[in-house]
């Protein structure tokens, strides 16, 4: 298992992110997408380990 989260700034770049997540990457398990303040914070366990290189080419920032 793996933990990780993004931060991006906006509703659609975060909904894009978890599609990207899913149906690209290939990430199963519990995703979470979280406001805070203007920005959106997307909290993953992920069920099989992610490669850095894979996560470095997603947008937003990593938290």
């Amino acid at each position: 298992m793996q933990q990780f989260s993004f931060i991006v700034e906006d509703l659609e770049t975060a909904k894009d992110l978890v599609r990207r997540l899913w149906d690209e990457v290939g990430v199963r398990g519990e995703v979470a997408l979280v406001p805070i303040g203007d920005a959106y914070k997307i909290d993953v366990i992920a069920e099989r380990e992610v490669p850095e290189t894979v996560l470095d080419q997603l947008p937003g920032k990593r938290a």
